[in-house]
């Protein structure tokens, strides 16, 4: 692990990456990415060559959690080539990822378990805990394209 200053000393290496997320399906689900859900811009900014944590969280509406007390979903993640999931943890059941390559990109697929008592809130809403979210663990490249430098994420529900 480098220490604070060798990280200092790399400050160049610091990336940008803008989230997003898009909705595949009539139920209204939302992605809250922390800390980019807290920033104006909707940023994440990483460090080069370093493995890294990206949080978070589900919102769903009252539709949505009146139709099952389980719920089934694809989470689909559009990362910048080279950046790749190494590692997740936290509150929902999530298979093994599936990577494929699309347009110089790696999307990776996770089927996800999310009961109800796991979604924070309706979308938009302020996420109810602080706690009850999952973290990806990301390895990210030496440097990111300019124009590669976002992430989405696309949910599909299987209602």
């Amino acid at each position: 692990m480098k220490s604070i200053p060798q990280l200092l000393r790399n400050v160049f290496l610091v990336s940008v990456l803008t989230v997003s997320c898009i909705h595949a399906f009539a139920y209204e689900w939302k992605v809250a990415v922390i800390p980019a859900e807290l920033n104006a811009d909707r940023t994440i900014k990483v460090v080069g060559g370093q493995v890294q944590e990206m949080e978070f969280a589900l919102q769903a509406d009252k539709d949505v959690t009146e139709k099952s007390a389980i719920h089934n979903v694809v989470l689909e993640w559009d990362l910048p080539s080279g950046l790749s999931v190494v590692g997740n943890g936290g509150v929902y059941k999530m298979s093994d990822a599936t990577t494929k390559t699309v347009d110089g990109r790696s999307l990776v697929s996770f089927a996800t378990e999310v009961a109800n008592k796991q979604i924070l809130g309706a979308p938009g809403g302020r996420l109810r805990s602080e706690w009850q979210n999952q973290s990806l663990f990301v390895s990210v490249p030496k440097s990111v394209p300019v124009g590669q430098n976002y992430v989405s994420v696309k949910l599909t529900d299987g209602l």
